[in-house]
């Protein structure tokens, strides 16, 4: 009988024999004690990266004022974009007979879509600079992501555990 033993994460799952060698036991106890220090770190540190997240999200709420003509503009520009395609379909629909016009107005579609798109991902770059650069919100989301070292940390080492227990695994095969 073999055991499946890996991390969600990983995907792969290696098979431990019956009977593990003294290597592969201390391979599996260490990714017990790490899967356990995981999620005791989980249970300690989640009201604090909740708040995190929360006040991340607070601070970008907080430019609401600011986001929401940018947030127009891309409406506005959006709406414009669909405008001139379904003009630029209906041309192309006219003139199905007319080889040279079918052509150019094929071409305009091309042209139209792409300033367009261009447009729109001006558009949500101006929205998302907004928010990256806003001191609060920086200032939040570096909070965050100190907080959250120590999980970041937890799942390195156990990835390196799972990685360690299947070279275990194939050098005792």
């Amino acid at each position: 009988m073999l055991l499946s033993v890996a991390p969600p994460a990983l995907g792969s799952h290696p098979q431990v024999p019956p009977n593990p060698s003294p290597t592969i036991q201390a391979d599996l106890q260490a990714i017990q004690k790490d899967e356990q220090k995981l999620a005791a770190d989980r249970k300690t540190l989640a009201p604090t990266i909740q708040a995190d997240q929360k006040a991340v999200h607070d601070a970008i709420a907080a430019l609401s004022d600011k986001l929401q003509p940018l947030r127009d503009k891309l409406a506005a520009d959006a709406k414009a974009l669909r405008t001139t395609i379904d003009n630029d379909l209906k041309a192309i629909i006219q003139d199905r007979g007319n080889a040279t016009q079918l052509a150019a107005d094929r071409k305009k579609l091309q042209a139209d879509f792409k300033a367009g798109e261009m447009t729109l991902q001006a558009d949500e770059k101006a929205i998302q600079d907004l928010i990256n650069n806003d001191p609060a919100v920086k200032a939040a989301r570096a909070k965050l992501q100190t907080d959250e070292a120590p999980l970041k940390a937890d799942e390195t080492q156990l990835q390196a555990d799972f990685k360690k227990l299947r070279t275990d695994l194939k050098a005792h095969a």
